[in-house]
Order: C-alpha cells, then sequence, then structure tokens
C-alpha cells in the first residue's frame, strides 16, 4: 500500500471537510479521502499501520462509522490504528469525555475548522506513536533565514537546538554500538562460543531513550535482546540463573518486555504443581503489549484451556458479549480504555459478572490494582505473570487446571 495510505479520512460531506482535505493534502503527498465504509473496512484489514480520521455532523455519528466499521474486521486482520474523531464546536465536550475515557485517540473541530494546522500536528503526533520515523526538521536553517526572530532570540534558540543534535547523535551512536554488540554475542551463541555482555551499559543507554522518534530502534534492540535470551533458555538454564540479578536491572529501566521474556522462559521449563483433572477453563487475556500477552498465552498453553486473546477494551468487551469466561486477567493499563472502566463493564455484563478477574499490573500501579479489589476484582497479579501464581491463583479461586499431556 501507498506510503500516504497511513492516514485515512472518511467525511460523509467532502464540500464542507473540503478546507481539511485541503490541508492535509498540501502536508502529505495523498490521503486516502473515502465516504464509502467499505474502504474504510478495507482499510482497517490492510496491515499497515495508520491514522482513522472520521468526520460527520454529529460526533455519535463517527462513533458509529467507526467502530460499525471495526466489528467487520476480524482481530487477526485488524491493523494497528489510531482514531481521531472529527467533530463540530457544539460537540466538543462529549468529544473530550470520550477522549479522556478512551473512546477515541483524539479529536479535532474541523466543523468549521479553526485552526488551520491542528490536523498536521495531530497527525504527526499519532504517526510517531505508530513508529513512523519523524522527518527531520532544518531547525537550524530556518531560525537563522526567519527575519523576524531577534537576534538575541535567534543565538539562544540556534544553541538549544546544536546542543539536542548533539545529543542525539550521541545516543544514535551509542544504540548502534549496542546493536553490534548484541549481534556478536547472538553470533556467538549460535557457536557456543562464550558470551560477555556491558549489561550496564545496554541499561543505562536504554534508560536514555525517552523521545518516541527513536522508538524504532528501541523495538530493533528489545528483539534482539529477547532472541539472545530464548538462546541463553534453550541451550544452558544455568545460564539464565546466573545473570538473574543482571536481569532485573535492565528491566526496570529498559523495559517489562525484556523482564517478562526472562521470568517465562525460566518458568516454563518448571513440572511443578500439577493439577491434573480434564476440566478445561475457559480464559480470557485483556493485553495490549503484544511480547506480554504472548508470553502469558505461553503459560496457560501449558495446560488445558481455551485462551481468547483482546488487545483493547473494544475487542475484550466483544468477547465478553460473546462468550462467558472462568478466569478474566485485566491489564490495567490499556491503549483505548482503562482497567477499572472494564472491569465496572465485567460486573454489569450478563455473561461474565461472575467470572474471576484478576488485574495484572506493574509496580507502579499497586494502589490502582487495590481500588480495583474494591471494585470486585479478586486479585492482582504484578507483571510479569508466573506460572507458580497461576497455579496458586487458581487453586485460592477453585479453579482446577490440568496440564497437557507431553507428546511422544
Amino acid at each position: 500500500m501507498n506510503k500516504a495510505d497511513q492516514i485515512v479520512l472518511f467525511s460523509n460531506d467532502k464540500d464542507t471537510d473540503s478546507l481539511l482535505i485541503s490541508t492535509l493534502t498540501k502536508h502529505y503527498e495523498k490521503i486516502n479521502v473515502t465516504q464509502s465504509t467499505d474502504q474504510l473496512v478495507a482499510q482497517l484489514s490492510e496491515q499497515t499501520p495508520k491514522i482513522i480520521l472520521i468526520s460527520a455532523e454529529r460526533f455519535q455519528e463517527t462513533l458509529s462509522i467507526f467502530y460499525g466499521s471495526l466489528d467487520k474486521v476480524p482481530d487477526e486482520n485488524l491493523c494497528e490504528h489510531f482514531f481521531v474523531s472529527l467533530v463540530s464546536r457544539h460537540d466538543e465536550a462529549e468529544a473530550y469525555n470520550a477522549y479522556r475515557n478512551g473512546i477515541i485517540d483524539d479529536y479535532l473541530v474541523a466543523r468549521p475548522l479553526y485552526e488551520i494546522h491542528r490536523p498536521i500536528v495531530i497527525c504527526e503526533h499519532l504517526l510517531i506513536e505508530l513508529g513512523f520515523a519523524k522527518k527531520e526538521k532544518s531547525g537550524l536553517e530556518y531560525i537563522y533565514q526567519e527575519e523576524k526572530y531577534a537576534d538575541d532570540v535567534r543565538g539562544v534558540v540556534s544553541k538549544g537546538l546544536e546542543r539536542k543534535e548533539q545529543m542525539k547523535q550521541q545516543l544514535e551512536s551509542s544504540v548502534s554500538v549496542i546493536e553490534s554488540a548484541l549481534d556478536n554475542a547472538a553470533e556467538k551463541i549460535q557457536k557456543q562460543q562464550k558470551v560477555s555482555l556491558d549489561l550496564e551499559a545496554l541499561r543505562e543507554t536504554l534508560g536514555k531513550i525517552k523521545s518516541d522518534e527513536i522508538r524504532p530502534e528501541l523495538l530493533k534492540i528489545q528483539s534482539k535482546v529477547l532472541n539472545i535470551l530464548q538462546s541463553f533458555v534453550q541451550d544452558n538454564e544455568n545460564i539464565l540463573n546466573k545473570i538473574e540479578g543482571d536481569k532485573e536491572e535492565i528491566a526496570k529501566v529498559a523495559n517489562q518486555h525484556i523482564h517478562n521474556k526472562f521470568q517465562e522462559m525460566q518458568i516454563q521449563s518448571d513440572d511443578s504443581d500439577i493439577v491434573k483433572t480434564p476440566k478445561k477453563l475457559k480464559v480470557l487475556i485483556i493485553e495490549d503489549d503484544p511480547i506480554s500477552l504472548h508470553l502469558t498465552s505461553d503459560i496457560l498453553n501449558l495446560y488445558n484451556v481455551e485462551c481468547d486473546p483482546a488487545y483493547s477494551g473494544r475487542r475484550a468487551l466483544a468477547c465478553l458479549k460473546s462468550k462467558q469466561y472462568d478466569l478474566i486477567l485485566l491489564d490495567i493499563g490499556l491503549p483505548d480504555t482503562n482497567g477499572i472502566y472494564l472491569l465496572d463493564q465485567i460486573s454489569q455484563s450478563e455473561n461474565n459478572k461472575n467470572a474471576n478477574t484478576i488485574m495484572l499490573t506493574g509496580n507502579r500501579q499497586k494502589k490502582t490494582a487495590l481500588e480495583c479489589i474494591k471494585l470486585g476484582a479478586k486479585n492482582y497479579v504484578v507483571k510479569p505473570l508466573r506460572q507458580s501464581n497461576l497455579v496458586s491463583m487458581c487453586e485460592k479461586l477453585g479453579l482446577e487446571l490440568s496440564k497437557k499431556a507431553k507428546s511422544s
């Protein structure tokens, strides 16, 4: 698909939205403008991550158009996306409340369009969150060419820009060094040679990555680290035990995903606490992070369970409506809603109001997790989920697990 199709605008009145369309097309080579919900479904089914802008006369109509289209796309075909509602000033308060409660990813008063460049600002911000590199801005060149800037302002701004650029280059250089070290480590593991990694340097560099602009580099490093950890576990489980302390430090600063991978790989070889019973539990995992979701699923797949994943709050609600679950593992933080809202929806669900809901949380969310228990959750687990925690939790809830028979 053409790169420009990262931005899709649905408008039921192109004449009314002509200024908006003109603004977007001047900044981007092309945007996909459509009045067809079938085309919107096709765009959501195409795997390129994208921003979906929906413009209609009333705010609730934008919700109906988007979510109606979303409902026609199977989970396995749904692309990563953000939904922006384009509304009239009359509906701004309603759109704001929907944004605060995770129903929409952003909104824009576009009928009429008061802030001409605001659509570009919103799109650029969301494109960065989707992992697309932000275009380089020639800030120094601009600040010197723009005559309206006073000399003192020009001087202090240019100094700051030069400093930021220097820091960025130093960080990118450090990332390249780490990538090279990881590649070298992976090669040595393949040859069963001794591996030496400067984990402190890895932790320090990853801890400095706070900008979404360098997200693709972070993801590449994360992927390489996970591959190396997988090799460690497969080839020599003792190595994993020896570097446990370093793993804790990396996970705190770099990414909780790395922590997850260490823990889950270690426990998947644990054969203790097996409850032998033919009962098959129905489990729903509501988790937006694909790595964490995959690792939690790996633990559950050791047992005879029927496991459904939900990457977002809206997908979770669809699952809750269509099926009854014995156990629900609910992440507190989701991209389109929050755990407290979903917990309330579960308690009101015809199918699942009596389901056992366990909150998945990070260390910093324990206070929220305790609030969730007061609202009906059975307990909470600090991620990553461990096999021993799962078994203990199910025993306390009276849920019986049976481990899958090993294939001969």
